[in-house]
């Protein structure tokens, strides 16, 4: 669907994070942290140059200035039984072991979102998920990819 809003959001940003049914995103070009809830199809500056942004971080929220949130990119933090690694292809470590388990041997770019069980990349300009019930499966290829793929993928749980 298509929104029409006021305000305008420059792509000139990122993704902070998201939180129960709130997605958050700053827009560095104008100097707005937005919270955007695509539910209700609602949006509102929840940090400015006057005013502090805001990320989540261990179950608990935390203040920012717009400054930082420019300039380090911070984004949510929560605890996860998984950590992901990007290391001449992507490995997972579980918590309570530290042993490396190999997903993929591909040249991973960037981890795009980890969701459920699952957990999306971009290899070159393709999109793939790896969980332990598929393994690696392509999702799709969009040759922009080869070039532009920071903050242009959205993975919604369903």
């Amino acid at each position: 669907t298509e929104w029409e809003f006021k305000d305008n959001i420059y792509f000139d940003g990122y993704y902070v994070g998201s939180h129960k049914d709130s997605l958050f995103y700053v827009d560095k070009k104008n100097k707005i942290e937005w919270e955007i809830v695509p539910k209700k199809k609602r949006m509102r500056k929840v940090g400015t140059e006057t005013k502090d942004g805001r990320i989540f971080k261990n179950d608990e929220w935390e203040k920012l200035s717009m400054t930082k949130l420019i300039n380090e990119m911070p984004k949510f933090q929560t605890e996860e039984i998984y950590h992901y690694e990007i290391n001449h292809g992507l490995y997972v470590t579980y918590w309570n072991t530290d042993q490396k388990k190999q997903l993929s041997s591909k040249n991973v770019k960037e981890i795009v979102a980890t969701l459920q069980d699952k957990i999306y990349y971009i290899v070159e300009d393709s999109l793939y998920y790896y969980s332990d019930k598929t393994g690696e499966v392509l999702v799709m290829s969009y040759f922009e990819w080869n070039f532009n793929y920071k903050n242009m993928i959205f993975i919604q749980e369903n």
